[in-house]
């Protein structure tokens, strides 16, 4: 079986890509060349050019295409909003076009931020109502995928994902936490704003069964915690046996972009679907802290 994993570079894909090498042939695109683990070629594509993009679709005629490339920052999205929407929202119609010729299976990378933060905990089957440019432009990609009912597709919404990461990647909730708190410095950490954080080598597993029990629809692959940032900090540091003094409450967020107070999702339904078990951030301090004495 042939899979194609946009945005193969990025922190999501690096799981996913992990996870199904050993058992599937991967095509692997980002926006420039690479490598993954210096031994899988990563494509150079344009996801935002519709011509280039269906050629090599053509050419290589995958049997799923993983879509996680996005532009996932959510401040400069909103400030970024014509380049937002070229690579959330037209990447996504060109993909479905090309998905709807072949039926080819799109298993798509969406967000809990499609949400207002206003009726948590939000269920697969809930309304979405986005406050930012970011939540809306991943609405409309799923509303794209969700209207061309003629290809099977899954759409996965994950939440703070969080893990170790490459150099290459940019930080996470953890890792910059971890930073912090690993030189001696304050965190400042919301009390105000809840979600599912969701350990980084769980979607891979996710990703895994999705395709091995075919399964189709929304889900929301997090983990099973609903948390604001200061808790898990705290938990962070009693793991690490970092000073917890080092972490500072606050009731705000400084960026640019509204943020919604509360993005927990339901889980359960997903995960009975997937069969398996998601770490909670506490068992996941605990992997990352064990594997970095063995590194």
């Amino acid at each position: 079986m042939k899979i194609l994993v946009t945005g193969a570079k990025g922190y999501a894909a690096s799981s996913i890509i992990s996870t199904l090498a050993p058992e599937y042939d991967l095509i692997l695109t980002s926006r420039s060349k690479g490598t993954f683990n210096q031994n899988i070629p990563i494509i150079p594509l344009d996801l935002t050019n519709s011509f280039a993009t269906n050629s090599f679709l053509e050419e290589n005629s995958p049997d799923i295409i993983i879509h996680t490339a996005a532009i996932t920052l959510i401040d400069y999205a909103e400030t970024h909003q014509d380049e937002t929407q070229a690579i959330n929202v037209k990447s996504v119609e060109t993909l479905c076009q090309y998905c709807e010729k072949t039926a080819t299976w799109l298993i798509h990378f969406s967000t809990d931020a499609l949400f207002s933060g206003e009726h948590a905990p939000y269920s697969e089957n809930d309304i979405p109502h986005p406050i930012n440019y970011y939540g809306k432009s991943k609405l409309m990609g799923e509303q794209i995928i969700q209207n061309n009912q003629n290809f099977p597709f899954t759409i996965c919404r994950p939440s703070v994902i969080y893990g170790w990461k490459a150099t290459h990647h940019r930080g996470n909730l953890f890792y910059d936490f971890y930073s912090r708190l690993f030189a001696g410095e304050k965190v400042y950490a919301s009390q105000i704003h809840y979600g599912n954080p969701t350990y980084l080598e769980d979607l891979g597993r996710c990703v895994y069964q999705i395709i091995k029990r075919k399964i189709h629809g929304i889900l929301h692959t997090v983990g099973p915690v609903r948390m604001n940032k200061y808790e898990f900090a705290l938990e962070l540091a009693s793991i690490f046996e970092f000073d917890p003094k080092l972490i500072q409450p606050i009731v705000h967020h400084p960026g640019k972009a509204p943020r919604p107070h509360d993005l927990a999702l339901n889980y359960e339904n997903s995960i009975q679907k997937l069969g398996i078990k998601m770490l909670s951030p506490r068992e996941a301090f605990q992997v990352l802290y064990n594997s970095k004495l063995d590194a």
